[in-house]
């Protein structure tokens, strides 16, 4: 669940940003603060920054409150691109998560809006019934 929030929150600093600010430069914190029947279980910040056609967001999504008690998880999410023709244009996405003495880097390049490659460390195991997809 943890993770589908980290995701979840990366993809919702998006369009929270102005790809106009880009002449002169702007960007923000954005603080979320997430809870269930009152009780705070995670926090999350977002930086984001636009300069010279260039964006960045830096996220960090962590366990709080009551749910610190029962978990240990802490994630960070960085986009780097450009912005192109009044939008964002990713060219690099990395979440990186720890729980309990797990982790995992997930890492995305990307070249014109098309993923050019892509890596998770560790590997997860392959199912029996894995396709491999060739790129042609």
């Amino acid at each position: 669940m943890m993770r589908r929030l980290a995701l979840l929150g990366a993809l919702c600093v998006l369009p929270v940003l102005n790809p106009q600010a880009s002449a002169e430069g702007g960007g923000g914190t954005t603080e979320y603060k997430v809870t269930l029947a009152g009780f705070t279980v995670a926090g999350a910040s977002f930086v984001s920054r636009i300069d010279n056609n260039a964006f960045t967001i830096n996220g960090r999504i962590k366990a709080r409150g009551v749910a610190d008690l029962f978990t240990d998880f802490d994630a960070t999410a960085d986009v780097r691109g450009v912005v192109r023709d009044g939008r964002l244009a990713p060219a690099q996405y990395a979440l990186a998560y720890k729980k309990g003495k797990k982790r995992r880097k997930f890492t995305v390049a990307f070249d014109n809006g098309n993923v050019t490659s892509s890596e998770v460390v560790p590997s997860k195991r392959r199912p029996k019934d894995w396709v491999d997809v060739e790129p042609a």
